[in-house]
This record gives structure tokens, C-alpha cells and sequence, in this order.
């Protein structure tokens, strides 16, 4: 089968290709965070306190933050006293699974992403579905750093 240069087809393979191989370089910009160093791979934290998508997702199992989220599972003593960022301006906020992930790793435990688990559930429309907001992403970056800079005061 061949395809004009000018082809719909032709310009999705083109973009999938270029975006399967940035994948591999984007890990190079975004450099993990020294505590998620194993992470990098999956969905970690970069120096700069954003969160970041490696080349491993979705497609191998990783030391990985959640992927898109909601469906985490954690032992019981994973999660005490760990919590979800709360701020009267988030509405959607954003990253809040990987900020609670950020917690347990940081407690001790590891956390991966197995493409190979599937959770069968009824879509609905919900905040998810909602468009990313800016201030909110900022809110959750100012909440890793403090998140971040408390860990290390009180692991140095």
C-alpha cells in the first residue's frame, strides 16, 4: 500500500513516528527529581516539580506514579496519614492522584504501572472530562515543592 505525502494517513504515521521517538528524548528535558530517579520510566516528578510521562507508558511495566489515576490500589499501611491536596481554587485539581502517589513513595513504599491490569467500569461524564486549568496546575506545583521541601527538612 502506498500513500501520497499529502495523505491523511501519510501525516498520522509521520506524527506517530516523531512522537514514539520523542518519547525516548523527552526524559532528557524533564529530569526526575532525585527521589523519583527509578521513576522515569513511568509518570515521576521532575526537578521542577512537574509531572512527567517516560517512555515506558503505557505500554511496560514500571516504577511509575499513577497513570491517568483513578484506578490505584494501596495496602492499608501505604497510605496513613497520607491525604489529596485540598485548596479552595482547585475545582478539577489536577495531578492530585500523583501527588498522593508522591506521598507513599516518599514513606518508603514503591509504586509501578502494569499495562497488563484492566478495571472494567461504567464511563460517565464527571470533573476529569473537565479542561486542564492553568492556576490549578500551578496550585499542585506549589504543592510538590512544599510537599517536597518538608520530606527533605525532615530526611536530611
Amino acid at each position: 500500500m502506498s500513500y501520497s505525502k499529502e495523505s491523511p494517513t501519510m501525516r498520522k504515521h509521520v506524527i506517530l513516528k516523531l512522537s514514539r521517538g520523542w518519547r525516548f528524548v523527552k526524559p532528557f528535558f524533564n529530569q526526575p527529581h532525585s527521589l523519583f530517579k527509578k521513576y522515569r520510566l513511568g509518570i515521576y516528578i521532575t526537578k521542577k516539580f512537574k509531572v512527567a510521562m517516560g517512555c515506558a507508558i503505557p505500554y511496560k511495566l514500571c516504577f511509575s506514579l499513577p497513570f491517568l489515576g483513578v484506578n490505584m490500589s494501596y495496602k492499608k499501611d501505604a497510605i496513613k496519614g497520607i491525604y489529596f491536596p485540598e485548596h479552595p481554587l482547585l475545582k478539577i485539581a489536577p495531578n492530585n492522584e500523583q501527588y498522593f502517589a508522591a506521598q507513599v513513595v516518599m514513606q518508603g513504599w514503591e509504586s509501578i504501572f502494569d499495562p497488563h491490569i484492566y478495571v472494567h467500569h461504567i464511563v460517565r461524564n464527571g470533573l476529569s472530562k473537565s479542561p486542564r486549568n492553568d492556576i490549578e496546575k500551578e496550585l499542585i506545583r506549589l504543592m510538590f515543592i512544599k510537599l517536597l521541601q518538608e520530606y527533605n527538612q525532615t530526611h536530611t
